[in-house]
């Protein structure tokens, strides 16, 4: 039987991803990124060229209504290129169009955003407390005037029994004579040393810790915030990542995927992994490896990458059906598995993720600036404002008072 020999030539498709598959530029002839070296090390194996290509539309590949597929499947499938490889997902869907190679890797999908931002400081005094315990004690503050004021057969008035109150909530005594009922004004100081105490309990730890804003840490959590209006999830476009979220059959996930559908929430690869996209409070569907490679690894990530998993897909090289030599390409990848280069590809290009992000956090540090003293100067000013007001309105009232009594 005569055995079959590997082509001399293979057209590879793949896409321009940093860290993944990065096409040979400014005088160099070899790809790099981990999907790239790998490439070099079947090529070397199997002495074999390559000639690189790339899809026009820049997708890893999805089906269209009319069954005809994109990207690297498609160019794959209409015999355009042997081979495709990107972290290409292996599903049953796609078997249906192309072959794959044994699987060397996983794409484990997850999302990313940026981190929680550090709440203003400025409206610090008002985060003891949420919008509802403040609504009740303005409420409180409003009412018990006028029940005192009731009580008392209107000997005092109501701005009288009001400033009286309103004092007891910042520790002012009050003379208990001029409230008639004792039982109710026990009940009142009883609540105004809860909620001054426990004010000034929370906002001394809040200003001793700094606050920042809650942002989802879970699929469940990112539905609930996508259900609110609060998040929008960007996913990659001709991916297998929606097709799968709509294949696991959890609501959670089946919410997520139609939400992106119906609002085309689709980001194209060049703004993939751009800066710009996670300025916003936005999530972006991405395979967990992608994200380390662009991003880093906790503790020293420069964005938030969740810990969740929606599902995970076997990774391989797409092969067109007709290509001689599969099961080489198989052999091939199960030795370099066995040996354990792929992971030492992987972990090359994760430790260079970890030292630019550990390059970038150690560039973190700054002066202090206005907006950390802001909340202080606002209040200072405040007082001041109140203080002059109320200086010029005694002066105001005394005169006027003055003149009443002279007209007499």
């Amino acid at each position: 039987m005569k055995k079959t020999k590997f082509p001399e030539e293979v057209v590879v498709a793949s896409l321009e991803v940093k860290q993944v598959f990065e096409f040979p530029k400014d005088g160099q002839t070899k790809p790099g990124g981990a999907e790239g070296k790998l490439l070099q090390l079947l090529s070397q194996h199997l002495h074999f060229r390559y000639k690189l290509v790339t899809p026009p539309d820049k997708q890893w590949g999805g089906q269209h209504k009319n069954g005809s597929w994109s990207g690297l499947i498609g160019i794959v499938n209409r015999g355009e290129a042997d081979l495709a490889m990107c972290f290409s997902g292996i599903s049953e869907k796609r078997k249906v169009a192309t072959d794959f190679t044994e699987p060397y890797s996983e794409n484990d999908l997850t999302f990313a955003t940026r981190f929680p931002r550090m709440q203003p400081r400025a409206y610090a005094y008002m985060y003891p407390f949420d919008v509802f315990t403040w609504t009740g004690i303005l409420i409180m503050l409003f009412l018990m005037p006028l029940v005192f004021r009731l009580l008392k057969a209107k000997k005092f008035s109501y701005s009288y029994f009001l400033l009286k109150l309103y004092g007891t909530l910042f520790n002012q005594p009050v003379v208990d004579t001029q409230f008639s009922s004792l039982i109710l004004l026990g009940c009142w100081w009883y609540f105004s040393i809860i909620i001054s105490a426990g004010y000034a309990a929370v906002l001394s730890s809040l200003l001793t810790v700094p606050i920042y804003e809650t942002l989802p840490t879970t699929f469940e959590e990112l539905a609930s915030s996508v259900k609110r209006g609060d998040f929008k999830v960007l996913g990659p476009l001709r991916a297998a990542v929606v097709p799968g979220l709509y294949e696991t059959g959890q609501d959670k996930f089946v919410y997520i995927a139609s939400t992106i559908d119906k609002h085309e929430w689709y980001v194209p690869l060049n703004k993939y992994m751009a800066e710009e996209t996670y300025q916003h409070k936005t999530a972006i569907l991405a395979v967990r490896l992608m994200l380390n490679f662009n991003f880093g690894r906790a503790p020293l990530a420069t964005k938030f990458i969740s810990d969740d998993t929606s599902f995970i897909l076997p990774v391989g090289i797409v092969v067109n059906k007709k290509f001689c030599c599969k099961h080489m390409l198989d052999s091939a990848i199960k030795k370099v598995n066995q040996a354990g280069l792929y992971l030492r590809l992987i972990n090359e290009h994760l430790y260079k993720a970890w030292f630019n992000a550990f390059k970038e956090d150690s560039d973190t540090h700054r002066p202090l600036a206005l907006e950390d003293i802001l909340a202080g100067l606002v209040i200072l000013l405040s007082g001041y404002c109140i203080s002059l007001s109320a200086f010029f309105i005694e002066i105001f009232y005394f005169h006027l008072f003055k003149r009443s009594i002279n007209k007499y």
